[in-house]
C-alpha cells in the first residue's frame, strides 16, 4: 500500500509539472505574432505565416495597415525605383504584383515607386524571421530602393518573344480595355523563338515616355497598364462572346463586331488561347495568365513629347 501511494504521488507531481509546462508554452506562443516587419530608411522586409489577400481578415489587417504605414516612408529619386520581391515556397499560382502592391494598396507606394518599379516572385526564403513567429514563416515580402539599372536578383533574362509600343494618354492607360485595344490595334512584333505551347514563366518590362509636365503615379497604372498589355498577347476562347464584346465596345466606343475580331484574332497572341474576359455586374472582368509573369518592370521617362508612349517586351525567364 506504501508503494501504491508513492506511486499516486510520482503520477501527481508528473501531472502537475506537464500542466505547468504546457503553461509555460501557451503563454510562450501567445505572445508570438504571425507577422514581422523590419524597416531601413530604404527597405521594408516582411514575414508571414499566410500570403497577404485583397480583403484581408483578423490579423491579417492589422498586417497590411503595418505594411502601408511603413511603405509610406519609402523614398525614391529620379535614378532608383522600387524593388519589389515576392518570395515563397509556397507554389500555387498567385498574381506577384497583386500580391506586393494591390492587395497591400497602390497608394501607399507612390512615393517610392514616383520614377520605376519593379517586381519579382522567387520561390525560397533566403533571408532568415529574425523572431520566431506562430509557425513557419512561408511568406516573405521585400521592399528596398534601388538603382534603376540594376539586374533582377532572382531571374535571368531569355529570349523576347514579343515587343511593342503604343500611344496613350493619362486617362487611357487607366483602363485595362483601352490598353488592350491600343495594343491590339498597334503593331506587335514577334520573335522568331518558336513556342508550340504558351510560356509557363516570363517577365514583362515597360518604359512609359510621358511629358514633362504630366504627373504620373505609376502605381495606379501598374495593374491596368499589365493586365491590358498581358491580355492583348492571349486570344479569347470564345466564351459568351457576342455580349463581352458588346460591352467592352461600348466601354471603348467601337464596334461590337471590330471588338469580336479582335477577341479572336490569333496574330502575335504568344500567351496562346484562353478565356480571356467573363461578364462582371454590367461590365466585364479581363483574366489574363499574369500569374506566370515572374518578373515585370514598370520605368518612367519624361520627355519634351506631348502624347504618351508605351514601349515594352515580353520575354523568357530562367532562375538563376
Amino acid at each position: 500500500m506504501r508503494g501504491c501511494g508513492r506511486g499516486i504521488q510520482t503520477v501527481h507531481w508528473l501531472a502537475y509539472h506537464l500542466c505547468d509546462m504546457f503553461m509555460m508554452t501557451s503563454t510562450f506562443n501567445d505572445c508570438l505574432s504571425p507577422y514581422h516587419l523590419r524597416q531601413t530608411h530604404n527597405r521594408v522586409e516582411a514575414w508571414s505565416i499566410k500570403r497577404l489577400p485583397f480583403e484581408p481578415t483578423h490579423w491579417l489587417k492589422n498586417f497590411r495597415q503595418e505594411l502601408r504605414t511603413a511603405a509610406r516612408q519609402l523614398r525614391s529619386d529620379s535614378d532608383q525605383l522600387l524593388h519589389a520581391i515576392y518570395a515563397s515556397p509556397v507554389r500555387e499560382l498567385c498574381d506577384t504584383e497583386n500580391v506586393l502592391l494591390y492587395n497591400v494598396g497602390l497608394s501607399h507606394f507612390a512615393e517610392a515607386a514616383r520614377y520605376g518599379l519593379r517586381f519579382e516572385r522567387a520561390f525560397q526564403i533566403i533571408v532568415a524571421c529574425p523572431h520566431p513567429l506562430t509557425t513557419q514563416p512561408l511568406h516573405y515580402h521585400d521592399y528596398c530602393i534601388a538603382p534603376s539599372g540594376s539586374p533582377f536578383q532572382h531571374w535571368n533574362k531569355g529570349g523576347t518573344l514579343a515587343s511593342w509600343n503604343f500611344t496613350s494618354n493619362a486617362k487611357a492607360i487607366k483602363q485595362c480595355a483601352l490598353v488592350w485595344y491600343a495594343m491590339k490595334t498597334g503593331k506587335i512584333t514577334t520573335s522568331n523563338i518558336h513556342h508550340t505551347v504558351p510560356p509557363r514563366q516570363y517577365g514583362l518590362q515597360l518604359q512609359l515616355d510621358v511629358p514633362y509636365r504630366d504627373r504620373v503615379r505609376l502605381p495606379e497604372i501598374v495593374k491596368p497598364l499589365f493586365d491590358g498589355i498581358i491580355s492583348a498577347l492571349h486570344y479569347h476562347d470564345g466564351t459568351d462572346q457576342a455580349e463581352l464584346s458588346r460591352r467592352v465596345a461600348t466601354l471603348i466606343g467601337a464596334g461590337a463586331n471590330d471588338i469580336s475580331a479582335l477577341l479572336q484574332e490569333k496574330t502575335a497572341t504568344v500567351l496562346g488561347r484562353r478565356k480571356l474576359l467573363h461578364r462582371f455586374r454590367d461590365n466585364v472582368q479581363w483574366n489574363p495568365q499574369d500569374d506566370s509573369c515572374f518578373v515585370g518592370q514598370l520605368h518612367l521617362n519624361e520627355t519634351g513629347r506631348s502624347d504618351w508612349v508605351v514601349h515594352g517586351e515580353l520575354f523568357e525567364v530562367n532562375l538563376k
